[in-house]
């Protein structure tokens, strides 16, 4: 598909930003559920510096990528045993999530009238969002 105005380009690049806003709290939500706590923060350093240098190195990874012609990589699948690995590696460092709990309206006004909890979402998005390009 090419754009063929400025309001497709619009249109396109809003669509774009819906589907990357979950990305990073996605990944780090991710990466907190895999390792303990005293790991996770060097892993989300790690990642947070990779997207800032993946936005340096996009374009050059791109071309690579298209100039593979056919290649095919192998990947790991995600067995049974590695699921019980991970489970018990992080069964002692859980605690009650509160998952079991249904969410309502209350919950949802608790959560975002909490100043600490906006105080935390601040504080995230500002590193996030400067490293991205404008």
């Amino acid at each position: 598909m090419t754009v063929q105005n400025f309001g497709g380009l619009l249109a396109v690049r809003f669509l774009l930003g819906i589907v990357e806003a979950g990305i990073f709290p996605g990944c780090f939500y991710l990466i907190g559920m895999w390792y303990k706590p005293s790991e996770a923060q060097k892993r989300f350093s790690f990642f947070f510096n990779a997207a800032s240098f993946a936005g340096a190195f996009g374009g050059l990874l791109a071309s690579a990528i298209g100039l593979m012609d056919g290649y095919k990589a192998i990947v790991p699948g995600s067995g049974e045993e590695e699921r019980a690995f991970v489970v018990a590696r992080l069964a002692a460092h859980q605690g009650d999530s509160g998952a079991e709990k249904k969410i309502t309206v209350r919950s949802i006004k608790e959560v975002f009238s909490d100043w600490t909890m906006i105080l935390g979402a601040l504080m995230y998005f500002d590193p996030t969002m400067s490293g991205y390009d404008t």
